[in-house]
């Protein structure tokens, strides 16, 4: 589950100076677009003119998101360091201690941990993140919602708290009109209703998600979702059900015009029912 739908993309310029709005959303942008290379290239300036305060902050998040995607967890680690020393100095970040730039710190730390495989960390770490919203930070809705959902994935084994987390992420992205953010936040509690034998609830927040990623136009997640409840009725051992819901995927994957970057994973699936 985490590989096809861990990452949610997030708003990065909600809660940050003036200054650092224009240069963070072309970053974004350029994110957005999948272009690791234009947004490291833009993120990087943006490091090198050595102001203080929100402008490096934004621009070492945004690092922090691109070494996230790469897997290149030591450097994630370092860039992580790198934005605890610049929110030390409180005097230049905007909002001082209620910054939400503090929110977005314990949120990559807990998702580095996770991607290390270090699971108390990582619950340590995205506490902290609930407990400064909770407290007041001034963050954006979008961040909030990217920390209710891995809260969400990472108390995946506290199934009621878990589920809580989930909705309120649901939530969240439809307040802040992001159909693709809810999609994935709907398989999330699709998957939390499924692992309580609820599937009749489950199938109910899969068709709630693929609705989401219609709205988003977003054809591959569409793929993707099909081919994850495909997976899961197989582990069920309800292989018909699975090859039924693999030839939706498939048909989808071709309406989509067949992108190479989904072709392993249908392949993975097409050759476990085989």
């Amino acid at each position: 589950m985490r590989k096809v739908f861990a990452v949610v993309a997030v708003v990065v310029a909600g809660f940050v100076s003036s200054s650092a709005l224009g240069q963070e959303l072309s970053a974004q942008a350029a994110l957005d677009r999948g272009d690791l290379d234009g947004a490291r290239e833009i993120l990087s300036a943006q490091v090198m003119q050595g102001q203080a305060g929100d402008v490096v902050v934004a621009a070492l998040v945004g690092e922090v998101q691109i070494a996230l995607a790469e897997l290149r967890l030591e450097r994630a680690g370092v860039l992580l360091a790198q934005i605890g020393e610049k929110l030390s100095d409180v005097s230049s970040i905007e909002h001082g201690r209620k910054s939400g730039w503090f929110v977005v710190l314990a949120y990559l730390r807990a998702e580095l941990a996770q991607a290390e495989g270090h699971s108390v960390d990582a619950k340590s770490a995205i506490r902290e993140a609930v407990s400064l919203i909770q407290s007041g930070a001034k963050v954006h809705l979008g961040w909030r919602g990217s920390v209710e959902y891995l809260a969400a994935s990472i108390f995946r084994d506290e199934n009621a708290y878990a589920r809580r987390h989930a909705e309120a992420a649901v939530s969240v992205f439809a307040e802040t009109k992001q159909p693709y953010e809810r999609g994935y936040a709907l398989m999330r509690l699709g998957d939390l209703e499924w692992d309580r034998g609820k599937l009749r609830r489950a199938y109910l927040e899969y068709d709630n998600a693929l609705r989401a990623f219609r709205d988003a136009d977003s054809r591959g997640s569409i793929v993707l979702a099909h081919l994850h409840v495909a997976e899961r009725l197989m582990a069920s051992g309800e292989t018909e059900a699975a090859k039924s819901r693999l030839s939706i995927a498939q048909r989808e994957y071709a309406a989509a015009g067949s992108p190479p970057e989904l072709a392993f994973r249908l392949q993975e699936i097409e050759e476990k029912l085989k």
